[in-house]
């Protein structure tokens, strides 16, 4: 094989081997909207659209550049390619979050839910969003109460004491709440089907804010069991009861989300 040869084929590989690391013009779009380059992400997003003009995510992230650089039209206009293309991606929260601003409408529509001669202070859905539960007040005293959306009553949980922080188990058969029906503020489990209530803590703490683990298993909620004068943050095993402190330092603790 003469020299010319071998570096003909050198050259046709290095320009193989180039071209092959380059990125695509989606990929540097996407790069352009991270770093806020709108303008310049738009144009080599429509670079890709030349070479794809049926790939959801160029439509998805032209979308997206549109609505930063406050283009209406042009925005709905790939958002409609998404829905025309069926993609998932017309229902992302974000971009719908983001379209919703760009027409100045409320992105999550509300309605009231009137309970007469009642104050709401706390509500969660159930997980199949059938039902919500709330703690509801009359004077100075609370319970938790199970309602349809519409307000409707379905089952009063509670009839003594402050109850609050009502919480549904992630399959929707149990709410865990917190009462001070005994002196002080415990955890209580409500069996939905068979209106069994189940104490969970029994101590001279103050335990609050309880939410579940995303199995059921396990319910994490705030108490100064440990010490009157610091909140942290606890997890309790429904089978056996077993409690196990998870935060420890000298900030104050609260209000954990799962």
């Amino acid at each position: 094989m003469n020299i010319k040869r071998i570096i003909y084929l050198l050259f046709l590989f290095s320009f193989f081997l180039y071209h092959c690391k380059q990125k695509s013009g989606l990929e540097i779009g996407i790069e352009q909207l991270k770093k806020g380059e709108y303008l310049k992400a738009v144009k080599s997003l429509r670079s890709a659209l030349m070479k794809d003009s049926l790939n959801p995510q160029t439509h998805y992230n032209l979308c997206l550049a549109y609505v930063r650089l406050d283009s209406t039209e042009q925005a709905f206009k790939h958002y409609l390619k998404l829905n025309e293309l069926g993609s998932g991606l017309c229902d992302d929260a974000r971009l719908k979050e983001l379209l919703a601003n760009l027409l100045d409408i409320e992105p999550y529509p509300s309605s009231l839910i009137k309970l007469k001669r009642m104050n709401q202070f706390k509500g969660v859905f159930s997980p199949d969003g059938q039902l919500l539960a709330i703690a509801a007040a009359r004077f100075d005293r609370a319970d938790i109460y199970l309602i349809k959306l519409d307000g409707t009553f379905v089952k009063r949980i509670t009839r003594s004491g402050m109850n609050t922080d009502p919480a549904f188990s992630p399959d929707g058969k149990s709410v865990v709440f917190v009462s001070d029906v005994d002196g002080d503020d415990e955890l209580y489990l409500y069996n939905i089907k068979t209106g069994r209530i189940t104490k969970l803590t029994d101590n001279r703490a103050d335990d609050f804010s309880p939410d579940f683990a995303p199995d059921g298993k396990e319910i994490v909620y705030v108490s100064n069991l440990d010490d009157p004068y610091k909140w942290e943050i606890y997890k309790l095993e429904l089978k056996t009861k077993k409690i196990k402190r998870l935060t420890n330092n000298n900030y104050w603790d609260g209000f954990p989300n799962l």
